[in-house]
């Protein structure tokens, strides 16, 4: 409002050459215009489940995550993220378990980990069996030669925010 105040000083004042009223209208009109394209939301809590849906659309289901039900965990590609697994079959949401340097460089993106982390838990995307962890521990014992897991991970249900499933009818992918 003090862009429009200041436009309507100047054209009392003879400065713009606008007709009154035209400055604080024009304002109005630029700021209705960005909300209509920008949304209302928290654009910092948008942005981070934008990083978290894009990074897990996009690698979630390729070589920088190993799928569990793979017999031997081998490697993945140098730029390893994680795990993922689907809990209760295919037609199941898969679960990602993210690496500590995936979840920050990929998901915060220079965000505060601890804002992610509260932002990602509040819409039931961030899961922990532990209330006061945000981490999950993988346990898992495969066949092969360094097939076990045995540490903690970020715990992604979903390619997605559980909100953006129950909006495209439950359907996975």
């Amino acid at each position: 409002m003090l862009v429009a105040a200041a436009l309507e000083l100047a054209t009392e004042w003879g400065i713009t050459g606008f007709a009154q009223g035209t400055g604080a209208a024009g304002v109005l009109a630029c700021f209705n215009a960005w909300l209509e394209r920008e949304g209302s939301g928290n654009r910092e809590e948008q942005t981070i489940l934008k990083n978290a849906r894009d990074f897990l659309q996009t690698h979630g289901y390729g070589e920088r995550f190993y799928n569990l039900a793979q017999d031997y965990l081998g490697n993945t590609d140098r730029n390893h993220a994680g795990y993922m697994h689907r809990a209760g079959g295919e037609r199941d949401k898969p679960w990602f378990y993210l690496t500590d340097a995936a979840f920050e460089t990929e998901i915060c993106k220079g965000f505060d980990a601890k804002f992610v982390c509260e932002v990602l838990r509040r819409c039931g995307w961030l899961v922990s069996a532990e209330k006061d962890r945000v981490k999950t521990r993988l346990r898992w014992s495969g066949k092969g030669i360094g097939s076990d897991i045995n540490q903690r991970f970020y715990l992604l249900v979903g390619d997605r925010p559980p909100g953006e499933y129950e909006h495209s009818g439950g359907q996975d992918g």
